[in-house]
């Protein structure tokens, strides 16, 4: 699996992966980040900051999805938090609406 396969693969997880300086800062639901998963993050760690630098992502700015990805294999039951959190980082709901989002489990809509 390649660094953009990888990115891919954690994003339909409900992951967000944004560089930090010469580290990654990977938010995911608890279960997605597997000793198998973590092994391969690591082994693919410079080529995930190149591909994250290409597609002009900075920490307080993850890449916006340029994946394509089959909604069936998506991991579903944190999609919701996952895009409450992603929202609340990019500045577009409050913390408060974030709270309220990731209680009730809805998916957001803008």
């Amino acid at each position: 699996m390649n660094a953009s396969q990888l990115l891919c693969e954690l994003e339909a997880r409900g992951a967000t992966v944004a560089p930090s300086g010469d580290s990654l800062d990977i938010e995911a639901p608890r279960g997605v980040l597997t000793p198998k998963v973590l092994a391969a993050v690591k082994e693919q760690k410079q080529a995930l900051l190149q591909v994250l630098a290409a597609l002009g992502a900075t920490p307080k700015n993850p890449p916006a999805s340029t994946c394509s990805f089959d909604v069936g294999r998506a991991y579903q039951p944190f999609r919701a938090v996952a895009h409450a959190r992603k929202l609340f980082r990019l500045g577009k709901i409050s913390e408060a609406q974030r709270d309220i989002l990731i209680n009730h489990s809805e998916e957001p809509k803008l």
